[in-house]
């Protein structure tokens, strides 16, 4: 399994998910910050370029790797990776069908911005957090600020 920024909160927490499965597993990262301490908890580390910057070197470190690697799954563990992931899946599907645990690119981009997030949400009827679009008019903003609170 290969996780992307193994290094996040997220990929802490999928460290503790398998904490007590190990042995049932081969846990790798690529990471683009070599101190992040649970670096050290993973079977193989990469320090790859950074997904936001270096987004063309990621590309290809990426598609190297696991062209090398063929993982049984990526996993995304920021709001980047998820939409690197669709976008690279959507052209490279073939490599490694069905290991790649993404959605589809216009779902992932919610994921970069969250009035996206609080669209698709309250399309799909799942709940989400009060939300106003900073883009709304003053007296709109102010009253939903009043009437929901900071």
């Amino acid at each position: 399994i290969v996780l992307l920024s193994g290094g996040s909160l997220v990929g802490r927490n999928l460290l503790d998910v398998f904490e007590t499965r190990r042995e049932n597993f081969y846990l790798i990262t690529l990471n683009s910050v070599p101190e992040e301490p649970s670096l050290f908890e993973f079977d193989e580390v990469y320090l790859s370029p950074e997904l936001g910057s270096q987004e063309s070197e990621f590309l290809e470190f990426f598609s190297k790797l696991i062209s090398e690697i063929q993982p049984d799954f990526v996993i995304p563990c920021r709001d980047e990776d998820v939409y690197f992931l669709a976008k690279w899946k959507a052209n490279n599907d073939q490599l490694t069908p069905n290991s790649i645990l993404s959605g589809s690119i216009p779902v992932a981009e919610s994921f970069l911005d969250k009035w996206k997030s609080y669209k698709l949400s309250e399309s799909l009827g799942l709940p989400f957090v009060k939300t106003i679009s900073s883009e709304d008019e003053e007296p709109s903003i102010l009253n939903f600020a009043m009437a929901v609170g900071y």
